[in-house]
């Protein structure tokens, strides 16, 4: 699925905010909007505060100090620039598709001595929020973005945990504003929003010509996750198939110079495998048995292990299928590279299991994967890793006591190998306490062509403590 939108700047939005006979042009959405130091008198009109209520929109939408704030279709900086005058210790996105508006708000932004915000030229589907933020605010911006529900499923990951969005567009029955066929019903955008995954959280009824909604992400489907007790949270499998979409595969992975670890991937309708793989960065490949992954002139090994069903509850897995292609699509459009550890400054990249925790938990898409409160770290304290991962899918990180995880992983119905390894794992760690395997040893993988014994998901303890796969 791909977005197609008009053209969605405040540039092309704020012109409806003139004088109606202004803002009544059938062909207010085709305007070209360079030369913005002319629409600056427009937009930034001091008349409009008497209507538009910028400091009661910003008061009610009670930010920390320190809040990070995009307004996407940001213009001259209506709203952008107050944002950053009230949030002096946080920082503001301006984002806007049309260049002169962002030129434009650069250097406004460096006449009032605005450190704080940054202008941003966005692109068509994607607004290019540089680092998840705890608002994202669009005025009279919405009835302009065409495939709302794909642009805004796309949008939480841009949102850090409790993010927020708010819409604020004209009413139906507002005397100005755009033509009446263009406008959207907020109940409309109650809706669209509802079915890409947000709850209304606060409905202001203060402005005269506009609605004012603000949404959050609603809760992750993930955290439906059953009780461990429940022996039918696992579903696992010995290879692809239809109707296991959003099924999480692991496999062998053997470098070059020989050396293994352990891969995940997320399965798509039609068994081929997205992760990220070393040297190719975000990429879906067919589906590998036992074979060879070309990657920049190297081969890597690839021998497959097992997949297990990454949600028991139906209703959750219908929402991870519906959106798959989605969460997927923005990583892979931007070739997201692939790394183990990622530092504060470096660009974005992703391990394998980052990847998949992006996922799984779009709503937690910040510097470090926070995937869920049932989600502990088992093997190592510090870091995430493919064991803990294995350890969550079979439900055995909540359950207490080394012979409960035993007596439960006997009970499962497991393949094989899977089983061997998650008893391996129980018995090398401490899942229910976060006791850290760094001081177990165990065998490492090794290259088998016809996998005559399974591939322990635990790494050496060496080689688990070089990979913080957090990215």
């Amino acid at each position: 699925m791909y977005w197609k939108f008009i053209a969605w700047s405040v540039a092309t939005a704020a012109t409806l905010l003139a004088p109606p006979s202004f803002a009544q042009s059938p062909s207010h959405a085709d305007h070209s909007f360079g030369g913005a130091e002319k629409w600056a008198r427009v937009f930034d009109d001091p008349q409009r505060d008497a209507w538009q209520k910028p400091h009661e929109v910003i008061s009610a939408l009670k930010l920390a100090p320190d809040a990070a704030v995009a307004d996407i279709g940001a213009g001259t900086g209506y709203f952008a620039v107050r944002f950053a005058h009230m949030l002096s210790q946080g920082r503001v996105y301006g984002i806007d598709l049309e260049p002169d508006m962002v030129k434009y708000l650069t250097e406004r932004a460096k006449k009032e001595n605005l450190s704080n915000l940054t202008a941003i030229a966005g692109a068509a589907g994607d607004p290019r929020i540089p680092a998840p933020v705890d608002l994202v605010i669009l005025v009279d911006v919405y009835h302009h973005i065409h495939e709302r529900e794909a642009y805004f499923r796309k949008l939480r990951a841009s949102l850090k945990p409790g993010g927020r969005v708010a819409v604020i567009d004209f009413r139906m029955d507002a005397p100005a504003g755009p033509p009446k066929s263009a406008r959207i019903a907020s109940d409309r955008v109650k809706a669209e929003m509802k079915s890409a995954g947000y709850a209304l959280a606060e409905e202001h009824a203060f402005l005269p010509n506009q609605y004012f909604l603000v949404f959050t992400a609603a809760a992750s489907v993930n955290a439906k996750l059953p009780a461990a007790t429940d022996l039918r949270a696992v579903a696992a499998v010995t290879g692809t198939g239809p109707g296991q979409a959003g099924y999480v595969h692991f496999f062998n992975i053997g470098a070059p110079d020989g050396e293994w670890e352990i891969g995940v991937g997320i399965e798509l309708p039609d068994q081929r495998i997205a992760w990220s793989f070393p040297e190719l960065g975000v990429v879906v490949s067919p589906f590998i048995e036992t074979g060879f992954l070309p990657a920049k002139r190297k081969a890597y090994e690839v021998e497959y292990l097992y997949g297990v069903r990454p949600l028991a509850d139906d209703a959750a897995m219908r929402v991870l299928r519906a959106e798959l292609e989605a969460r997927i699509l923005p990583w892979a459009e931007a070739e997201t590279p692939y790394c183990l550890v990622r530092g504060p400054s470096d660009p974005p990249c992703l391990s394998c299991l980052g990847f998949v925790l992006r996922i799984l938990f779009p709503e937690s898409a910040s510097t470090q994967a926070a995937p869920s409160r049932d989600f502990d770290r088992a093997m190592v304290k510090s870091i995430y890793t493919t064991d803990d991962l294995l350890l969550f899918l079979t439900g055995l990180l909540g359950t207490p006591g080394k012979e409960a995880r035993l007596k439960r992983a006997d009970e499962l119905a497991l393949p094989d190998n899977l089983r061997a390894d998650v008893v391996r794992l129980i018995n090398s760690a401490d899942p229910g306490n976060s006791v850290a395997g760094a001081g177990v040893a165990l065998p490492s993988a090794t290259a088998s062509k016809t996998r005559p014994a399974p591939k322990p998901v635990a790494k050496p303890a060496q080689q688990r403590a070089q990979q913080p796969v957090k990215s």
